[in-house]
């Protein structure tokens, strides 16, 4: 006799819907850093560009020069606030996600405590079935005895 979970195709399913949440989340964590790499980039050309204004304020640039550099410095200032947007969206998807895998997580582990506790049964079920069948031979023993004694 054999264990059969009575709910199998049930877990099996709960496991299946887990294992596409993780995936999903995985996928978003990766935006999620693609985008804080990205954002990270804007800085940094921002930082340079600067560091090399500065430079370029000590070596007395024209006017013209100078005027484009804050013309860029101020397009960068405006792609990094929409890629700091960006990655704000971003985070909240993957929060949103990070909440829907706790909660397959969650149905599924209900499920495997519910196998659990029916092989536990089952197990049980397997004890008293061998304890009752020893008392039988036990029984069909003593009175095996008894007649051949009396």
């Amino acid at each position: 006799m054999a264990f059969q979970f009575r709910y199998q195709r049930i877990l099996d399913i709960r496991e299946l819907e887990e294992d596409q949440e993780k995936a999903r989340f995985a996928e978003i964590q990766q935006k999620l850093s693609a985008e804080k790499r990205k954002l990270r980039e804007h800085k940094q050309e921002l930082q340079d560009l600067l560091s090399s204004e500065g430079k370029n304020r000590k070596n007395q640039t024209n006017v013209q020069n100078f005027l484009q550099l804050q013309r860029y410095a101020s397009l960068l200032e405006n792609r990094i606030s929409r890629q700091q947007r960006v990655v704000e969206e971003w985070q909240e998807k993957l929060d949103k996600q990070r909440k829907k895998l706790i909660e397959a997580s969650q149905q599924r582990q209900v499920m495997d405590k519910l196998k659990e506790n029916d092989f536990e049964e089952f197990q049980e079920e397997i004890r008293k079935e061998e304890e009752r069948q020893n008392n039988e031979i036990a029984n069909q023993q003593f009175y095996r005895e008894y007649r051949s004694n009396a």
